[in-house]
């Protein structure tokens, strides 16, 4: 009774083939409809031939896997292709059909020998999957930042995309009534919730003129001191100043995050079952927070400033 239930469901539905398999053919009330089939998600279309609905959380995450060959974009335009090409729900003639790009000439791309491209083909691509030129090509023309800022928003929820586009607008009218005549910072204004550090968006700018051109190079960001949690090394209201231009260094001090908290740590290591690990240990501490343990790493510390904002000097 169910099967039937199931066959009489799918009764003006179409199976979508793979390009490689049998044609699409419309399934009769009568036949039998093996369950076999149904293990691919999505496989049922409407007969007009709407794109299949692929999860927009694979194809963020075959985003995230893309290649980058710069010095021979071709091939990673077709590795990145068949990427996608290699979900059940994306077909070459799908594909063809959601792109206007004919399908000869995206087999040609993917299967043949062509050393070029048009662009206007790349574009007609990359919207119908719904990513950037660079990405599809993989030439590496944005920066490497650039980059992963693109790929992780595109993996986040449409609510926190909007979030996140309010706080660049906001810090764009900060920083567009600031005085040009000075430099400036962004400082985080943690605050201690429940006797640690805890994680805050609060920003504030300040002026940063007494740091050195060296410094003011590499510093992305400044974190405020709450307490006197850290004294000797920072007092409280001073800011230590981060860069994130590298990984922190074995012995540095660094800026980690974990289950909700800012930690000011130095980058150790130990061995555990004959292997080098990483670990981090918080100042003022004997305790160490295991790599896995951190959420993320704001980066290492590249100076401190007094309150007012003067280079310090300790």
């Amino acid at each position: 009774m169910q099967s039937d239930k199931l066959t009489s469901f799918c009764s003006g539905f179409k199976i979508r083939a793979r390009d490689s398999e049998m044609p699409q053919k419309t399934l009769s009330p009568y036949q039998n409809l093996n369950p076999s089939l149904l293990r691919d998600v999505f496989i049922l279309v409407i007969l007009k031939g709407e794109w299949n609905m692929v999860d927009k959380e694979k194809l963020a995450k075959i985003s995230t896997e893309l290649t980058e060959n710069n010095a021979d974009f071709m091939s990673s335009f077709r590795k990145n292709l068949d990427m996608y090409l290699q979900c059940p729900e994306i077909t070459l003639k799908e594909l063809s059909e959601r792109s206007g790009v004919p399908y000869a000439t995206l087999n040609t791309i993917i299967y043949g020998n062509a050393s070029d491209v048009r662009v206007s083909t790349v574009i007609a691509v990359s919207k119908a999957l719904n990513i950037s030129v660079d990405e599809l090509l993989g030439a590496g023309t944005f920066e490497p930042k650039m980059r992963e800022s693109v790929r992780l928003v595109r993996g986040l929820p449409e609510h926190s995309v909007y979030l996140i586009r309010y706080f660049i607008r906001h810090q764009a009218k900060i920083h567009s009534m600031l005085s040009k005549k000075h430099d400036y910072i962004s400082i985080l204004r943690p605050q201690i919730v429940n006797g640690v550090i805890a994680t805050t968006n609060a920003v504030e700018p300040m002026v940063i003129d007494s740091v050195p051109e060296d410094i003011k190079a590499k510093a992305y960001i400044g974190i405020r001191i709450p307490s006197d949690y850290y004294m000797p090394y920072y007092l409280p209201d001073e800011i230590i100043l981060v860069s994130a231009d590298r990984n922190a260094h074995e012995g540095e001090r660094c800026v980690v995050t974990s289950k909700g908290a800012i930690h000011v740590v130095v980058k150790k290591h130990i061995i555990e079952n004959g292997k080098k690990i990483y670990v981090y240990s918080p100042l003022n501490t004997n305790v160490v927070i295991p790599d896995r343990l951190i959420v993320d790493k704001i980066g290492y510390v590249i100076g401190f400033l007094f309150p007012d904002g003067k280079w310090g000097i300790r």
